[in-house]
């Protein structure tokens, strides 16, 4: 992947905190990255290559972790995600999402993709 979407990325790190146990099935995290699954599987491969996440061998099945280099690009999102909105809350399911939708530029009327 060439140039990840990082709000894709802080969605998919995000959805782990609200997770109870700190896991998630791999079909939960897809659901909470708002994206297709051709998509999902590329930002998967490039979170568990880079060691943001790990799978987790259970007798229940297959679970997914995030790892503690994934907790700290977490929480440096969410620390330049706040330097830059002000006191916004870097809650990626919701404030910052809507702060990002006002701030894009027009393009021919309409909000640019």
């Amino acid at each position: 992947m060439e140039r990840p979407d990082l709000w894709v990325v802080f969605r998919l790190l995000g959805a782990f905190q609200r997770s109870p146990s700190g896991r998630l099935r791999k079909t939960q995290l897809q659901m909470y990255s708002r994206v297709n699954y051709t998509v999902f599987s590329r930002y998967f491969e490039v979170l568990v290559s880079r060691a943001l996440v790990k799978i987790v061998v259970l007798e229940d099945g297959d679970w997914l972790e995030i790892t503690p280099k994934g907790h700290e690009a977490f929480r440096f999102m969410v620390n330049g995600i706040q330097r830059i909105l002000g006191n916004a809350s870097a809650d990626p399911f919701g404030a910052v999402r809507t702060a990002r939708l006002r701030a894009r530029p027009q393009v021919g009327g309409r909000p640019r993709d």
